[in-house]
């Protein structure tokens, strides 16, 4: 089959049902086919012009039409991938899968609209039936000289209209220039003759309408600014409202006077915009003056009429009718006059209350001042009262110490008359203790001798069995210490042919095979009945191509280790995908891979198989190797920081990519960057918490509607993935380090102030480190050419949903007040993925006493 691919660009055409009312077919009319110069400028020919596309002008849509009308609003350019058809004829040629039609650019081709003349007011309009084709227009209209003049370029906006099969549009500045080089912010815009743009205008017949469309070039901002003006197109109301009020600031300002207006107008550079905007500010003023001049003509022919004598009696004749309506007007004013009384009665209360209240103040800070000094006094007294009872107690003490001496001297003469007493009693006393002690330890020598009796025998039965017990244990000595004859690798991973692994010819241009991979991988996975979303399976390819280690994340039964194993046997890895199942036990890396014995002189490989297949991969050649996907399943059962740690470090990109083994012939084993790991976690409180360290390095996927655990790993299919090197699958995925686009980088920067902004009220506050950054910037890269049709956030989404929010860990009010500033972000910019799993986390914050977690 020839696969001769051409880009066109045309519009929903007809369509019609096939025998499956789900599947639809239809037809595209076409208008332009666009080529690729050597400047690599698009460049756009009316179709069939510049080479014959086909006699019929229109392409055939294969499948799923219905699709188009539901994503494309009729009469919208569209930018269209089109093939050669199997069995080509001259009318229709060409055939276009659904997949390859999207909306066309908006820089690209923009619509000229046909108006009847400039607009005076700075206000455009027109009424038409229909809308127009591009996103962005030029206006095109004939002046009092006979010649075409071209405004813009211009955003436009549907209105409703009273009529059913007319639209009428409204023409403003759009937010952003669709002409690179050309500023037209604050509501200007330029007006350029139409002769001097030409060679830039193309013309083509579209469903019998013709169009006419400028072509954006990257030299046309150059013929623009050269033969055209910049004009103002800045609604009257909108001038007034901005330049008409800082324009009354200049000055006092006594009303819409004659005078007053001349005064501003002599000192209109005092105006803060003067320097910037000086003629906006003149039209305000010419408003102003207008709107004077009406008030001087509405006044005149009021006081004529009232002169009249037909003024007079239609005066009369209205009092006579509305005399109740004046009485109550005469009552409203005695009433407010009353009022205005009342207020000015409570104004003097007021300020009388005030008066008491400063009196009451002044009399308590007397008081305090009065309770001050008492206490002071009685401070005083105190300390005097203190003084006087301490001197009369050593007084008291200093005659104390006289009646002890001489208690003490009675004492001393007592305990010399009667000292050999006390020596004849101790005597008797001691030789009673003695006669005690000898009964008791002839008691106990008895004892000990019967004791020494039975720990001889004791000790001869323990000896026989000691002796056995040594036997068996210098066999296991013996056993443990004997060199083990071999420590060869076990062939559990066979080393891949070469001849199946297929190479990518055109790296350097990879949209085209990226696309093709992502469409093989959504069809292979819905033959597993794993019906994904393309943006979903986007995010899975990318993510898992670019981390080092991509986690799955869900509850028991959600289909993260199927769709994981589905994945290995879509990339037809066979056993270069590899499953470990996770202990609870493990603590170290011996537990994963393997230790050296020491006694036994030998390796003891970890019966998880890693050891084996990080052997095996040490002579790959990665343009003749398949990539390696390792699933460690149930990983948070045992804390991976400690059985993982030597592997943590290959997410850094100024890693060696070595870990240790402590093996004596092979020290090292060096990870090739092809060999990512994927972990699943559950959602419960049976297991471990990943650590922000685990987290910084890693991507995490929310599995929510990515399927059941009812798959068909079992059967057999024709797997139409590419068998590509482990080269070629991370060049295919990898970024070049382009920056982000403004719009993007804008709300990523807002999301990170959002979460680093220092505020005590906001509770913790997390840094979005430099590693994510690089990471985020990569990943939306290269998702952003694959989801080209979508939102222009929609992979700011998953990165955020997948990188950032996997740092939420905090307690506290103010800490939620932060995630739910960073929600009302996620919403405004339409960022559902993000927005349901932040949403989801504060609410369970909430219901637990204002604990925030990712995963809780």
């Amino acid at each position: 089959m020839d696969h001769e691919v051409r880009f066109v660009v045309g519009m929903l055409g007809d369509s019609w049902a096939g025998n499956d009312e789900e599947n639809w077919f239809g037809l595209l009319d076409l208008g332009f086919e666009r080529f690729e110069s050597e400047s690599e400028e698009s460049e756009f020919s009316p179709i069939n012009i510049r080479s014959h596309y086909c006699d019929s002008r229109k392409a055939f849509v294969t499948r799923n039409f219905k699709y188009l009308k539901e994503q494309f609003r009729v009469g919208q350019l569209l930018l269209i991938e089109s093939e050669r058809s199997k069995n080509p004829t001259r009318e229709q040629e060409y055939v276009v899968d659904y997949l390859r039609v999207q909306k066309l650019p908006p820089n690209q081709l923009l619509e000229i609209i046909n108006i009847q003349s400039a607009s005076n007011n700075f206000s455009y309009t027109l009424i038409t039936e229909r809308e127009p084709s591009t996103e962005h227009v030029m206006l095109s209209y004939v002046d009092s000289n006979s010649e075409v003049q071209l405004i813009g370029p211009f955003g436009w906006k549907n209105e409703k209209s009273e009529y059913q099969h007319e639209f009428t549009l409204r023409f403003t500045t759009p937010s952003r220039t669709p002409i690179t080089g050309i500023n037209i912010s604050d509501h200007y815009s330029y007006k350029v003759p139409c002769e001097s743009l030409n060679e830039y205008i193309v013309e083509t017949v579209i469903q019998d309408n013709t169009l006419s469309y400028l072509l954006n070039s990257k030299n046309i901002h150059k013929e623009i600014t050269k033969h055209g003006e910049r004009i103002d197109v800045m609604p009257n109301a909108r001038v007034l409202k901005e330049y008409g009020a800082e324009l009354l600031k200049a000055k006092p300002f006594n009303g819409l006077t004659a005078k007053s207006l001349e005064v501003l107008k002599a000192n209109i550079n005092m105006a803060s915009k003067s320097k910037t905007n000086k003629p906006r500010l003149i039209r305000a003023l010419k408003l102003l003056q207008m709107a004077n001049e009406w008030q001087q003509d509405r006044k005149a022919l009021f006081t004529e009429l009232l002169e009249s004598k037909q003024g007079q009696e239609q005066v009369e004749n209205y009092i006579n009718s509305n005399e109740l309506e004046f009485f109550k007007l005469l009552r409203k004013e005695k009433l407010e006059i009353v009022e205005n009384e009342i207020q000015d009665e409570i104004t003097k209360l007021t300020q009388k209350e005030k008066t008491l209240r400063s009196t009451i103040r002044d009399l308590g800070l007397a008081a305090d001042a009065k309770r001050k000094e008492q206490a002071d006094m009685e401070a005083e007294y105190r300390a005097k009262a203190e003084d006087k009872v301490r001197k009369e107690l050593e007084k008291e003490k200093l005659e104390l110490q006289k009646d002890i001496l001489i208690i003490k001297n009675e004492l001393e003469d007592y305990r010399k008359e009667y000292s050999h007493y006390k020596a004849l009693n101790e005597l008797e006393e001691q030789h009673k203790k003695l006669s005690v002690e000898h009964a008791g330890l002839t008691s106990l020598n008895n004892g000990l001798t019967t004791t020494k009796l039975e720990l001889e025998d004791s000790i001869a039965n323990s000896s026989k069995q000691l002796t056995g017990e040594y036997i068996r244990v210098h066999s296991l000595f013996k056993a443990m210490t004997t060199p083990a004859e071999t420590n060869e690798v076990c062939n559990m991973f066979p080393t891949q042919s070469a001849d199946e692994i297929i190479r990518i010819d055109s790296i350097d241009t990879p949209q085209a095979a990226r696309r093709d991979y992502i469409d093989a991988m959504e069809s292979t996975l819905s033959k597993f009945d794993r019906n994904l979303s393309r943006e979903q399976v986007v995010n899975l390819v990318v993510t898992l191509a670019q981390s080092q280690f991509t986690i799955f994340a869900g509850l028991p039964g959600s289909g993260k280790t199927s769709l994981a194993k589905i994945i290995g046997k879509a990339m037809q890895l066979g056993c270069r995908q590899h499953t470990i199942p996770v202990a609870k036990a493990w603590t170290s890396t011996k537990d994963i891979l393997g230790y050296y014995n020491g006694l036994s002189g030998s390796y003891h490989p970890a019966p998880t198989g890693l050891w084996d297949l990080l052997s095996t991969v040490q002579n790959d050649i990665p343009e003749k190797s398949l990539p390696v996907l390792l699933l460690l399943d149930e990983m948070n059962l045992s804390s991976p920081e400690h059985y993982f740690s030597s592997f943590l470090d290959l997410a850094d990109l100024e890693s060696d990519r070595v870990i240790f083994t402590g093996h004596p012939e092979k020290q090292r084993l060096t990870v090739p960057e092809y060999f990512k790991f994927i972990g699943t976690i559950n959602q419960d409180e049976t297991v471990q918490s990943l650590s922000p360290r685990m987290l910084d390095r890693s991507a995490v996927i929310i599995f929510d509607g990515f399927g059941s655990e009812n798959n068909k790993l079992d059967k057999e299919y024709d797997l139409v993935l590419p068998k590509y090197s482990a080269q070629d699958w991370l060049d295919l995925f990898s970024a070049v380090g382009e920056p982000l686009p403004d719009n993007i980088e804008q709300v990523f920067k807002s999301i990170s102030d959002c979460l680093s902004s220092n505020k005590p009220e906001l509770g913790q506050r997390h840094i979005v480190s430099h590693r994510k950054i690089k990471q985020i910037m990569a990943y939306i890269e290269v998702s952003n050419s694959l989801l080209i049709d979508f939102d222009d956030l929609i992979s700011l989404d998953y990165a955020v949903s997948q990188y950032v929010l996997p740092m939420i860990s905090g307690y506290g009010d103010g800490y939620g007040n932060r995630l739910r500033i960073l929600l009302d972000i996620l919403q405004t910019h339409g960022m559902t993925v993000s927005f349901n799993i932040l949403n989801d986390i504060i609410t369970k914050g909430d219901q637990n006493l204002y604990s925030y977690r990712f995963l809780a």
